[in-house]
């Protein structure tokens, strides 16, 4: 999935999605009371990067986004980064 869709799902970018006009929906309990579902970083896995700006860059490094390159797959091959990245993500 795309870092942006990523990121409106994540409270430490976007704390309050009223503010993004068009998606004050995503805030809004399930009819069941349950909390709007939101996703941790350590939940994630990005795999395959190769342009990220400096600003993505800073985010991910902060939030402690597990990453993978596009040299790591090549250095690592894909099923070792793939490894790594379920191991990771079982954890």
């Amino acid at each position: 999935m795309h870092g942006m869709p990523l990121g409106i799902m994540m409270k430490e970018l976007v704390p309050d999605r009223r503010e993004i006009p068009g998606l004050e929906w995503m805030e809004e309990a399930s009819s069941d009371g349950a909390a709007p579902p939101r996703l941790s970083p350590d939940s994630l896995v990005y795999v395959g990067l190769r342009d990220i700006d400096e600003d993505e860059r800073r985010f991910i490094k902060s939030l402690g986004i597990t990453t993978f390159t596009m040299y790591d797959i090549d250095h690592l091959g894909i099923g070792q980064v793939m490894d790594r990245a379920l191991e990771h993500l079982l954890s």
